[in-house]
């Protein structure tokens, strides 16, 4: 049962995309929503002593929590109003302050890094997909409210957190969702129908599905599902998130990284 989704905002760059998406999320799965402003603090010393520390941490402190204050007014401007808290961390502190914040949480909701550099939103989402325990949902940077979880990209690859993130998705989708089960196939798994299956298999929890099978092109797999989603014309992508096994390499876990640096629809992953 659903009842707890936190939104990861951090406090001096919110936006309201993570917002809508969190938004949209809780009302799908009937659920609660709360708010962390994540307030990333300056590591390392900028003067002669430990005092020219504590004045700097001391100011950006209160400068991000200023920032946070901002958007906790959009917050309590919902109906209802949505609770939040302000957490400031240094950036080594960060993985155990979102793990902390997740191991209380069904879902949490993250928007996506910026172009230009990928923290701290990088390092939050890799810190709830590792340490959390709970599916991470991530929000393109300009989304905005719309239809959830109505046609939905089943990324797969017949890998465990393909399977635990398609049965984590089942909590979020609408009650008439259609789940588009894809598989992106190299030569050596051209025959594997893993996908055919496992869409079987959800057709018999009367969920809408179908299996779709893609050769793998010259093009970049994160291209390849971008066009696909395209193609289907869905409103999440749901697939596992990073692999590091070097004995069983995901097709998909090394195009996480290239899905979340310029998302065009909401992603949801576990691990």
């Amino acid at each position: 049962m659903i009842k707890d989704i936190l939104l990861i905002a951090v406090a001096d760059d919110p936006g309201e995309a993570g917002l809508d998406l969190a938004a949209a999320v809780t009302a799908n799965a009937g659920a609660c929503l709360r708010c962390i402003g994540l307030g990333v603090l300056p590591d390392g010393y900028l003067g002669f002593s430990e005092n020219a520390e504590t004045v700097e941490v001391a100011q950006a402190r209160r400068e991000q929590r200023a920032q946070f204050d901002e958007f906790d007014r959009l917050l309590k401007r919902r109906s209802p109003p949505i609770p939040s808290v302000f957490v400031a961390a240094y950036p080594k502190t960060i993985v155990q302050t979102i793990a902390s914040a997740a191991h209380q949480s069904d879902a949490i909701v993250v928007r996506a890094p910026a172009l230009s550099h990928d923290q701290p939103h990088g390092s939050i989402i890799e810190a709830a997909l590792f340490e959390g325990g709970a599916p991470v949902f991530v929000a393109p940077r300009h989304w905005r409210a719309s239809a959830l979880g109505q046609r939905v990209l089943v990324c797969w690859d017949n890998s465990a957190s393909a399977a635990r993130a398609a049965h984590a998705a089942l909590n979020f989708v609408a009650p008439d969702a259609q789940l588009v089960v894809v598989q992106v196939a190299d030569a050596a798994h051209k025959d594997d129908a893993s996908g055919r299956a496992f869409a079987a298999h959800l057709a018999r929890a009367t969920i809408r599905a179908e299996w779709r099978s893609y050769d793998r092109t010259e093009a970049d797999i994160a291209s390849t599902l971008d066009h696909i989603a395209r193609e289907i014309s869905a409103d999440l992508i749901i697939m596992g998130g990073y692999r590091h096994s070097p004995a069983r390499q995901s097709l998909f876990g090394g195009v996480t990284r290239a899905l979340l640096h310029a998302p065009r629809l909401p992603l949801l992953l576990s691990h």
